[in-house]
């Protein structure tokens, strides 16, 4: 019995550190924000048109100028949803879905991002 108590005492303290831990660093990240977007069909294809602010930290500000390279991974989703209750349950069906992999660098020679 002694055992299973001090194993439960130890989940839960590490339980509640990883609470801690993912609370703390979660309120230290801020998130993107998209301004606008917009989907056309053309064709057999679609155009996304999108406008996505990205908050940068000055500590990654810092870090581009001086030469590393920030790489963004965007996952992209189109899904056609269809309400079969209302708004208590949808189908969902995915149309199209893609991921984009940016890279900003800082150019000292050319001073351009």
């Amino acid at each position: 019995m002694v055992f299973i108590m001090l194993a439960y005492v130890i989940i839960k303290r590490f339980t509640l550190f990883a609470l801690v831990l993912l609370v703390s660093t979660s309120s230290l990240a801020e998130s993107f924000k998209v301004q606008s977007a917009e989907v056309s069909k053309i064709g057999n294809g679609y155009i996304l048109n999108a406008e996505i602010k990205y908050p940068l930290t000055p500590r990654v500000t810092e870090a581009i100028a001086n030469g590393v390279p920030i790489t963004f991974l965007q996952q992209l989703e189109l899904i056609h949803s269809t309400s079969i209750f209302g708004k208590y349950w949808q189908w969902k069906k995915t149309l199209w879905s893609a991921s984009l992999r940016y890279e900003l660098r800082y150019h000292a020679l050319s001073e351009q991002y």
